[in-house]
């Protein structure tokens, strides 16, 4: 298996880009990971697409060895946007390898530690608040006690697929 196409991918949240990679492989396997900068979503994107002529003719697999490989190619511009690109890159390598073994991928982590957890969740909404005219079909929320509702349920915990 070897990777042919790595792709950063810019979603418009309204008031900040949420930045994505997919890392595409001749086998047809497609893994995805997330690199999200609170400000620099092109930058990390430039990252990223620096980083797939390292990756191309690759096997994905191989996550450590890829790993190194791209922590040396942004050596002199370590932390930061360089190592969010990486992180994404790399997220997106496990997902491949996890679909390769058909397994999920909390299995290649030593398993699972809990049957339930809560979901993180740290916008709360702010994207309804500051641009409600985006989701038409949801009522807007203009007041705490909009936001409320929404809070308690981020305390949920969910149920993991075994």
């Amino acid at each position: 298996m070897k990777v042919t196409k790595v792709t950063p991918i810019f979603c418009d949240a309204g008031w900040r880009a949420f930045t994505f990679v997919k890392v595409e492989t001749d086998e047809g396997l497609v893994g995805y990971g997330e690199c999200t900068d609170n400000s620099s979503a092109f930058g990390v994107g430039g990252c990223v697409r620096d980083l797939e002529s390292r990756l191309i003719g690759k096997d994905p697999r191989a996550v450590e060895k890829l790993y190194r490989e791209m922590g040396h190619r942004l050596q002199h511009n370590p932390g930061g946007i360089a190592q969010k690109a990486i992180a994404g890159i790399e997220i997106a390598l496990w997902d491949i390898k996890a679909k390769a073994l058909n397994v999920p991928l909390y299995e290649l982590f030593g398993g699972p530690v809990h049957d339930k957890i809560r979901v993180y969740w740290s916008h709360c909404g702010t994207y309804r608040t500051r641009n409600p005219e985006l989701y038409p079909d949801k009522p807007a929320l203009k007041t705490y006690d909009d936001i409320a509702p929404l809070w308690a349920k981020r305390w949920q915990p969910a149920a993991i697929p075994r």
